[in-house]
């Protein structure tokens, strides 16, 4: 079914993404109320779609999602879920480029963030700092305990992951890049 992918997924991605970004801008929290459904929907629309393929294709992109929690240590749960729903909906292919937009514009958002709240410099010494830890010492724990003592504060991550989604759409509409399967 051509137009669920084409259609129904990407309207109901979008509206996901833009309630997630508002509600975590405003209220700095992004509601499981939004995401278990969204997570529902994308696995149930790409059964019906495709069948076992579908729900198979699905279960791989939330697979992913899941792996970004434990790659930045940082993010919150209710990232991590947002992330899911993107996965459910989207599959593995989609789901490894929205990661890698994610993270490179969280990256860009990072620094501007801190450089408003007045902490760049404290925040490129902190990453430096943790470079040299994660080089030595072969070790997350280290990062995340730097990640949870930050002078800059939390930062939403619903922006970065909706721009990221956003990008990596983008980039694979244009044929800039190609989805690995």
């Amino acid at each position: 079914m051509l137009m669920m992918h084409d259609i129904v997924i990407p309207l109901l991605l979008s509206i996901v993404l833009l309630v997630a970004v508002i509600t975590d801008l405003g209220k700095k929290k992004i509601y499981n109320w939004l995401t278990f459904p969204a997570i529902v929907m994308g696995i149930i629309l790409n059964t019906v779609s495709h069948g076992w393929h579908g729900l198979s294709f699905a279960f791989c992109g939330m697979g992913i999602a899941c792996l970004s929690l434990f790659i930045t240590g940082g993010m919150k749960f209710g990232d991590m879920k947002l992330f899911m729903a993107v996965g459910a909906m989207t599959g593995p292919g989609f789901m490894l480029w929205a990661l890698l937009c994610t993270f490179v514009i969280s990256g860009v958002l990072g620094i501007l963030y801190a450089w408003k709240k007045g902490v760049l410099g404290y925040t490129v010494k902190n990453t430096l700092t943790g470079l040299q830890l994660l080089l030595t010492l072969k070790s997350l724990q280290s990062l995340k305990a730097m990640s949870n003592a930050s002078k800059a504060g939390y930062m939403a991550y619903a922006p970065s992951i909706a721009l990221g989604v956003a990008a990596a759409a983008y980039l694979i509409k244009t044929g800039a890049v190609v989805k690995p399967f």
